[in-house]
């Protein structure tokens, strides 16, 4: 017998048997209806997932003339999140037998407001649940938990929301991140060589926990190494090449760059002309096409990747069973380790 047939051949008799307590409370605490304290509650769930216990959905379903179940995703346009989405569609089509559709907004402008239109734009169309990358503030913030309390549980992915009640987070964890980073540049400097960290200008928790931790490893672990400026950029090329160009004026000393989001193809083009001249250690995030020929050409020194389609295949995956079978997430934070890559990652022979 394979796990999916072990599974259908669990009961809520099976789990009130181990539990010991009536089939009805069972039912209650699976279905998340009052009338069982939480510490029950929470027994009978760690049972069921422990069991892999699926419920006939599809029969339940049918017997009560089911209504269809519509997931909401809100993610920015950028390359990095159509990793994230190849993730989110591989994985949906497995809850489809489930009556599970998904409505999908890329919206091309990152703002709360943008990220508040969409919202309620979904709500409009009765969405279950919400996946979102979110930008910080407080109107977001206050969004999300309307939607919690309303019965709307929301996935944070990629980036996070403090102090919301969304069901749970699913990305990377930013503060290895950072430290990882802060790390490689404390042993490629030599002492006295400055760094300088760019991050983009929009308010986002993924960059600020990049920033802080990065700053506060070097500050321990290296503190012979300067943070000689924090560069916030508009992540758009023609603005980004001359930041950079004014930047090397600045400072004709500088060892290392540190880019806590994906530094794209005029960025590289900066990093060409003035290492011509100058040495220059750099340090980016996520393994797109752009950033492995950067790598490969000698522009970057590592790249700190973050599983993008993993992060969007285990965040649907959380949300969907969470609607289908009141399954909490194990875990508030799912993080994803951050990996390093080098040249050698990628060279398939000598």
């Amino acid at each position: 017998m394979n796990g999916s047939e072990a599974s259908s051949k669990i009961t809520t008799k099976t789990i009130a048997r181990l539990a010991n307590v009536s089939r009805g409370t069972v039912d209650r605490a699976l279905n998340n209806r009052p009338g069982v304290n939480e510490k029950t509650k929470q027994r009978i769930l760690e049972i069921a997932r422990s069991l892999d216990y699926k419920p006939n959905v599809i029969g339940q379903r049918l017997s009560k003339s089911a209504r269809q179940i519509t997931i909401g995703v809100i993610l920015p346009n950028y390359a990095f999140y159509q990793e994230i989405l190849r993730g989110i569609q591989e994985t949906k089509d497995v809850y489809q037998q489930f009556g599970i559709t998904f409505e999908i907004i890329i919206h091309d402008i990152y703002s709360v407001n943008t990220q508040l239109e969409d919202i309620r734009s979904l709500e409009e169309r009765g969405i279950y649940g919400l996946i979102i990358s979110p930008l910080v503030g407080p109107s977001l913030t206050d969004k999300i938990d309307g939607l919690t309390e309303r019965g709307v549980p929301v996935v944070t992915l990629n980036s996070d929301l403090p102090g919301s009640n969304r069901l749970c987070y699913v990305g990377q964890d930013n503060y290895r991140s950072g430290w990882t980073s802060a790390e490689l540049i404390g042993k490629l400097l030599r002492p006295g060589e400055p760094v300088v960290i760019c991050t983009p200008k929009i308010d986002v928790q993924v960059h600020q926990l990049r920033v802080s931790h990065f700053t506060t490893f070097l500050e321990q672990y290296h503190p012979a190494i300067p943070i000689a400026k924090v560069l916030r950029m508009d992540v758009d090329p023609q603005s980004d090449f001359q930041s950079l160009k004014e930047l090397f004026h600045a400072f004709p000393g500088l060892g290392g760059l540190y880019f806590t989001f994906t530094a794209h193809d005029d960025i590289h083009r900066a990093l060409r002309e003035h290492r011509k001249n100058h040495p220059l250690h750099v340090i980016t995030h996520d393994d797109l096409p752009e950033s492995r020929a950067a790598l490969m050409e000698g522009l970057l020194d590592f790249i700190i990747t973050q599983n993008p389609t993993e992060q969007g295949a285990l965040a649907t995956k959380l949300l969907c069973e969470h609607l289908l079978y009141r399954l909490v997430p194990e875990h508030e934070y799912n993080y994803m380790a951050p990996l390093i890559q080098c040249r050698a990652s990628f060279i398939a022979e000598l």
